[in-house]
């Protein structure tokens, strides 16, 4: 076929031998993080602190719901309800904990580099 791959397939790809590393091998330098959070990204890391508390509030709430063994009998469209949201609400949580988190690395790493920057400048002047 013409235009495929020249050196081994996609799916098949041809695994390096053992000591042919070639040249020195050089620590892969992972490029600098942006200098700045954008105005979303600030937004985010002061309005998910609010949300998942309220979404740990909500799903407290449900499971104290439905820890009660005689809520299925009382309340039966409530209890399917309650059923059917306790995963959801699980998954946002845990998606909001993992945006937060996310955005609290990126804002270490921009503060750090702009430490690192402010340090040099300092010792180049």
């Amino acid at each position: 076929m013409k235009g495929a791959y020249s050196h081994g397939s996609a799916r098949n790809p041809t695994p390096p031998r053992p000591g042919a590393e070639g040249p020195e091998q050089r620590p892969v330098e992972r490029p600098a993080p942006r200098r700045k959070l954008s105005f979303n990204e600030k937004r985010a890391l002061e309005t998910l602190p609010e949300r998942i508390g309220q979404l740990r509030r909500d799903l407290e709430a449900l499971e104290r719901k439905l820890a009660d063994a005689d809520f299925a009998a009382r309340e039966p469209a409530e209890f399917l309800n309650a059923t059917k949201n306790y995963p959801e609400l699980r998954e946002a949580l845990a998606s909001a904990e993992d945006d937060w988190l996310g955005l609290e690395i990126l804002r270490e790493e921009v503060e750090t580099t702009v430490e690192e920057l402010s340090l040099r400048s300092r010792r180049t002047d």
